[in-house]
């Protein structure tokens, strides 16, 4: 006959309990025993949670906006900006023409003397672009106004005489026209004196120029 541990210990138990108390014996399975054992960690867990939370004192809950506030902030830079006019440029090929264009010609014959204004220059209304030299008018011109001046002594002297009765009407007429036309001559002297500098008729600018000095 073999012999086992287990069935001899669990003989001897059996034989050394009493019957009363093997009656109120209930087995125990090692499954159950984990659950009571998770169920009671489960419980202490709770309460522990329960009773930190009751200690700790409660901080109220701040307004939305002073939380935005103090958690949006930063810094900026401020520019003062004036109001400027700017202007728009807009470039564009074009071809320009002549509003007037007039050939400018001297009047009187002569050598050119001077050219002082330079081919492709603004001038103005009245500027000398061409000279010629006066040559004689100076001096006709100086002769007419000599005429002058003596029909005007002799026109003078005539109303005077008349004025004394020691001359006639007729002469006084005659010596009138004389001094008329010495006038007339000096404005002619004078005309033929400045045709000697060509000048321009209007603001242009001297596109050609076919002569030289």
């Amino acid at each position: 006959m073999s012999f086992d541990p287990d069935a001899h210990e669990t003989q001897d138990i059996l034989q050394t309990e009493s019957p009363k108390r093997r009656r109120f014996r209930l087995p125990v399975n090692r499954s159950i025993l984990t659950a009571i054992f998770a169920f009671t960690a489960l419980i202490f867990w709770l309460m522990s949670g329960v009773m930190s939370d009751n200690a700790a004192p409660v901080e109220p809950a701040k307004a939305l906006i002073e939380n935005a506030a103090s958690t949006s902030r930063f810094k900026v830079v401020v520019e003062t900006l004036t109001a400027e006019t700017h202007t728009n440029n807009i470039r564009l090929q074009a071809r320009t023409e002549a509003d007037k264009v007039v050939t400018v010609a001297a009047e009187t014959n002569g050598v050119i003397a001077e050219l002082p204004v330079e081919k492709g220059a603004f001038v103005q209304k009245g500027q000398v672009i061409c000279a010629i030299d006066v040559g004689a008018r100076k001096a006709q011109l100086d002769q007419a106004r000599a005429n002058r001046d003596a029909r005007k002594i002799e026109f003078n002297a005539a109303k005077q005489l008349l004025a004394k009765g020691h001359t006639s009407k007729s002469q006084l007429a005659a010596s009138r026209a004389a001094y008329d036309a010495a006038i007339a001559g000096v404005q002619a002297a004078l005309v033929e004196y400045n045709r000697a500098n060509i000048t321009a008729p209007f603001d242009g600018i001297l596109d050609k120029q076919p002569v030289k000095i």
